[in-house]
């Protein structure tokens, strides 16, 4: 059976009771996706710890080289990775006792969230946590019932951004770009 990301409602609760967040691939790189979207969690007050065996410290945090490294409770895993490179990230998250895995936009593994979800864990796939953060939890926001993959049009994501549509449509072909090659 394919993977369903979860409803609306289970993904805002998520992310309401979420405190920390490992982010694989997290990147000191200005101009990586990584990098804005780690900023803007840690404006919203989640600690974000940064998972990259390449960097020592991203945005004011000690970067660690993998999951098994970090030595407290870790509530969302983020994944900045390709897709085949997932399901060994998900027996990670899994070993480590987080709650959820999210696989950022453009991002899908069958293998993964079977791996995690046999773990316990929520599985998010092919959504921006940034972008589902500002869209769910800021203020008064109305999102529709359903799963979140059918809330986050490039409608709704230059809403919440306040980005032109074409910019979310071309982030969407770049992170397909970046997947696939």
């Amino acid at each position: 059976m394919a993977h369903r990301n979860p409803t609306t409602d289970e993904i805002r609760t998520l992310l309401t009771n979420a405190k920390t967040i490992a982010m694989i691939g997290a990147s000191s790189n200005p101009d990586r996706a990584s990098h804005g979207i780690m900023q803007k969690l840690q404006r919203a007050g989640y600690r974000v710890i940064p998972v990259n065996p390449r960097e020592k410290e991203v945005l004011g945090e000690t970067a660690y080289p993998s999951l098994l490294d970090i030595h407290e409770p870790v509530d969302i895993v983020d994944v900045f990775r390709r897709s085949e490179d997932t399901p060994p990230i998900a027996d990670e998250a899994v070993k480590i006792g987080a709650k959820a895995l999210w696989l950022q936009s453009g991002i899908s593994n069958d293998d993964a969230a079977a791996r995690a979800k046999a773990g316990g864990l929520t599985v998010v796939m092919d959504a921006c946590i940034g972008a589902t953060h500002a869209l769910l939890l800021r203020e008064g926001a109305r999102v529709a019932q359903g799963p979140i993959a059918e809330a986050l049009t490039p409608a709704t994501l230059s809403a919440a951004f306040g980005l032109p549509i074409e910019l979310h449509r071309l982030g969407r072909r770049l992170a397909a770009t970046v997947t696939s090659s």
